[in-house]
This record gives C-alpha cells, sequence and structure tokens, in this order.
C-alpha cells in the first residue's frame, strides 16, 4: 500500500491534551506570520484550533481518520448525515429504503454540480465505491466497506441517472449511518490523486489554500444546494503547537478550540471576551484486554474492573469531566442499556476474585498506551499494585501506535501491538451505532490487540446476531450485546468523555456534535458576530 494512504481508519480517532502552562492573561503576545486577510478579527473567518500539524491528505481515499473527517464532511457531500444529536438528515441522497435483506436503494439530490462545475449523478456515487474497493487504488476507505461484520459491500450498481442501489454480501443494521462519515461523493471526471491536496466535492465549502505548517484555508460554495448553509464565508484552520493555542485564542487570535484540556477551563472562564461549551460525548479510553494468560478467565477481567478507582481517575485525570461506564456503550449512543450498573470500586472484591481464580499471588501485563492516555494508566497502575497485578507499560505517540496496530503491521513492516497484554487508546463513534465500536474493538482486523483471528471467539455469534436490518430490533439486540460485553468484562471500562470547548463570546455555536467530532453541522450553522 503506498505511504500516503496509510493510515490507520478508525482507532486514531483522538483528543489533545495539553501538558503546558501558557502566559498570565495580561502577559499574552500572539505572534502571527500570517497575512491578516483570514485574521479571527475578520466576522467573514471562523478560525479553529484543532491542528498541530499537517493533516496528511485531504481525501478518503488517501487517508480516514478524524483530522480527514472534518474536511470530508464539508469540502465533499455523504449520501447522508447525522446531525449534533445524531438524527439522520439527507445529504445527497433525499431519500432511501431497503429493498430486500441485502439491498439499499437511494434516491439522489438533482441539479448539485462539483466545485469544479461537473454535474453530480449515480455515476459519481458509483465511482466513488468503484474506487474504494479496487485493490488497485490502495484506497484508505477500503477496509470500512469490506468488514463483513458491519457493511461489506458486494457492488454498486446504478438504476438510473439519480438512483443507485448497494448490494451488500451480508445482511447489515448500520448501512444508513455508516454512509454519514464515510460516502464521501468524489467526482468521476477528476483526477484521484489530486484529491490528495487539491480537493473537488458537493460539500458547503471549496478547498481554497494550504500553507503547509501552518492553516488550511476553505471557503464558501456559493453555490451549494442548500442556500441557507454555510453561514460564515472562510474557514481557516490553524496550525500551530497545543501549548499555543490557550493564549492564542485569549489574544484574538482564533474563534474556537474544539478539545480544550479541562485544566484550562478556568482561565477560560475568567477570559471576558471567551466562553466554555460543555457536552458529554460518545469518546472514551478503552482499556482493551487481551485473550491470553490470567485475562482469559473472566474472574480476572472482573477484578481488574472492581480495582480500579474510577471517580478518582475522573476527578483528577479529567478534571470531573467525565462519566462511569458499565460496558462499552454509552449515554446518547444507539444500543447503550441504560440499566447496566458500573462495577464500582470494591478492591476487596477483586482480590477474592483473583484468589478464587488461583491468581491472588499477583502477575505483570504489559501495556501498549498512547501518550494522550498516559496519565490515566498510570493511574490504573496504581489502583492495580494494591491487588499485585502490575504493569508493564510502553508509552508511544498516536502516531506509532497507529502504526503498530496488526492491520497496520502487516503492511509497514512495523512490530504489531499483538504481543500486549492491554492496550489503552481513545475512541469514540462517527457514526452513532454501537455496532460500529463493537466490531472495530473485538473482531475486525482494525482491532489493536485481535489475533488468531479474533480476540475473543465467543463473542462473534453474539455480535453477529446483534446486526439486523429492522432498526428497533437492531436496538434491543445491542442492549443485549452491551450487557454480554459487560458481564464478560473484555474491557476495564472507563468513562465517557465531557467534551470540553472555548469559543469567542461573537461566535454562536448552537451545540457540540453528540460525536464529538468538529464536521459538518458546527462548521456549516456556526454564525459570528
Amino acid at each position: 500500500m503506498k505511504a500516503g494512504n496509510i493510515i490507520m481508519l478508525l482507532l486514531a480517532w483522538t483528543v489533545l491534551v495539553c501538558s503546558c502552562e501558557t502566559k498570565r492573561k495580561d502577559e499574552t503576545v500572539i505572534h502571527e506570520t500570517l497575512d491578516d486577510e483570514f485574521s479571527a478579527s475578520d466576522s467573514n473567518n471562523f478560525v479553529i484550533l484543532n491542528y498541530t500539524a499537517d493533516v496528511l491528505a485531504l481525501s478518503q481515499v488517501h487517508a480516514n481518520d478524524p483530522d480527514i473527517g472534518t474536511f470530508s464532511s464539508i469540502i465533499y457531500d455523504s449520501l447522508c448525515y447525522v446531525d449534533a444529536d445524531g438524527n439522520l438528515r439527507p445529504g445527497l441522497a433525499v431519500s432511501w429504503k431497503q429493498i430486500d435483506e441485502k439491498i439499499y436503494q437511494f434516491k439522489l439530490r438533482q441539479g448539485v454540480r462539483f466545485h469544479n462545475g461537473q454535474p453530480f449523478d449515480a455515476y459519481d456515487v458509483k465511482h466513488t465505491f468503484d474506487t474504494h474497493l479496487d485493490p488497485a487504488v490502495q484506497s484508505a476507505t477500503a477496509l470500512i466497506w469490506n468488514t463483513r461484520h458491519l457493511v461489506h459491500i458486494k457492488e454498486v450498481a446504478v438504476v438510473d441517472r439519480y438512483t443507485v442501489n448497494f448490494v451488500l454480501y451480508e445482511v447489515s443494521g448500520i448501512v444508513y449511518n455508516m454512509m454519514h462519515m464515510f460516502s464521501a461523493v468524489i467526482p468521476k471526471d477528476y483526477p484521484v490523486e489530486k484529491l490528495k491536496e487539491h480537493p473537488v466535492g458537493t460539500g458547503p465549502y471549496k478547498f481554497l489554500k494550504w500553507d503547509k505548517g501552518q492553516r488550511i484555508v476553505l471557503t464558501k460554495n456559493a453555490d451549494y444546494w442548500n442556500p441557507s448553509l454555510p453561514k460564515i464565508e472562510n474557514l481557516v484552520f490553524r496550525i500551530m503547537p497545543v501549548d499555543r493555542w490557550l493564549e492564542t485564542i485569549i489574544g484574538g487570535g482564533a474563534d474556537f478550540i474544539m478539545h480544550l484540556p479541562g485544566k484550562y477551563s478556568k482561565k477560560i472562564e475568567a477570559d471576558v471576551n471567551t466562553d466554555l461549551m460543555e457536552r458529554p460525548v460518545l469518546s472514551s479510553i478503552w482499556i482493551s484486554l487481551k485473550n491470553k494468560g490470567p485475562l482469559r478467565d473472566v474472574r480476572v477481567r472482573r477484578a481488574l474492573n472492581y480495582a480500579v478507582n474510577m471517580e478518582r481517575i475522573i476527578r483528577y485525570a479529567e478534571y470531573g469531566k467525565g462519566v462511569e461506564l458499565a460496558s462499552i456503550g454509552r449515554p446518547g449512543e444507539f444500543g447503550f442499556n441504560e440499566n447496566l450498573k458500573p462495577y464500582g470500586y470494591d478492591p476487596e472484591k477483586a482480590r477474592k476474585l483473583l484468589n478464587g481464580a488461583g491468581y491472588g499471588e499477583g502477575f505483570t501485563l504489559k501495556v501498549f498506551a498512547t501518550d494522550i492516555t498516559e496519565t490515566v494508566i498510570r493511574m490504573v497502575n496504581e489502583d492495580l499494585a494494591d491487588i499485585n497485578v502490575n504493569l508493564d507499560i510502553d508509552i508511544v505517540t498516536q502516531l506509532e501506535y497507529n502504526q503498530r496496530a496488526p492491520y497496520m503491521a502487516r503492511i509497514l513492516g512495523t512490530e504489531p501491538t499483538t504481543m500486549y497484554d492491554v492496550t489503552v487508546f481513545i475512541v469514540d463513534n462517527p457514526v452513532i451505532d454501537m455496532l460500529f465500536n463493537c466490531d472495530t474493538l473485538l473482531l475486525s482486523s482494525l482491532s489493536h490487540i485481535n489475533h488468531t483471528p479474533y480476540n475473543y471467539p465467543e463473542y462473534e455469534n453474539m455480535h453477529n446476531w446483534a446486526n439486523v436490518s429492522d432498526p428497533r430490533e437492531h436496538e434491543r439486540r445491542l442492549k443485549r450485546l452491551d450487557e454480554f460485553i459487560h458481564n464478560n468484562a473484555y474491557f476495564i471500562f472507563t468513562y465517557q468523555r465531557i467534551l470540553t470547548s472555548a469559543v469567542r463570546k461573537n461566535v454562536h455555536i448552537k451545540k457540540l456534535n453528540l460525536s464529538g467530532h468538529l464536521e459538518f453541522s458546527m462548521l456549516t450553522e456556526t454564525t459570528k458576530d
């Protein structure tokens, strides 16, 4: 696979953590290196701090991670969207229906044009998916649509100029929501390789410029099919080290920080020109347990959950911005089982379980964790030491973590994470349906600890049973699946993050997205005085 195309597809969804103190407000100095044409002082510009380095590409053919997800949602259009509260909305498709168990039909919007003037029709949709599914292209999104436990596409067939059928290999209950994040339509008569840095879509914003290492600028598509969107003329994504973000927004050099470290909340509250926004979102730290050694025993996995004081971790690692979880499902997520209760902190019960499993003397687990989760796993290590379980922790950057996932390691020849007992990373859910994470964390080749071939073979049948097309039955079965995961303690369950963002008072954002992503609804509906 080409180096430009190989980026971890789903488990790279991350938040930014700042470890540096900034200057006092009265000492803040912003050193601008760019011209003022796209400054935050102009009401036509929405200046965003969300990146510390350049993105890999501006096309889902070449990369597919949350950084690219932001741009693909507004430069391109998807067939359908989920709004800020997770509700499905029309995009390039105006309606959809299920023809039979394995065929889904989409009626397309007429009169739409790409940014280069080319008219949009069903052949562009077919071209998009044929591109992803063509092994010769080596698309970064290919694995998404080739995952047999989610949506495994057999064929995209043109019925007429504005109608397409998606034909699947297997029944699926997650087709429509997957289209939200992974169906960014590209034009059939435009060179695919050019999309990487000069994207063309039908979306509400057009690509304007990319000053490498400094900013990416998009400008309003005046011919967008929804004339009420977008609200602001230009989107400016500034690129700078995270330790400069706070002083930049307070100094007026930016309008919005999506992921504000909790430790800086009070500084934002004290600033007369800036506000805080908060919302529980579908984002959590996952501590995955490999099915080997002591961890093969469910009593041991449950003991680890009882041994960790999650309330303490939320208080000190997240400054109270979290809600303790009982399983993989989170409030607001389709399939979340609200009747489950967290394991709770009970080290004595943990010791009894270990003794019963024959591990009262303890053992050591080898851990692979991203740098942005280091504080949490260090605190978990302190708690587990009380029951004689020790963690041998390797901390790596997010990039290295992604490169060493089993799927990526096979491509790159890097050392895979399969020799580790525990992996620790941040995961959210862009498609809202819980089955998405159930697959990527436990079954698919995206899982950081899957092996031979699945991490927990007894789980596969339960997962497939839950993947049905009837929405009510799908939700009922997902709740059972959530309970199954809880009872089997496949993870050390942590907490749902409460996303904290900083926004200038003259910028009006209706609400943060439930997904925790910076994408379509927030970027198109925001206004500025």
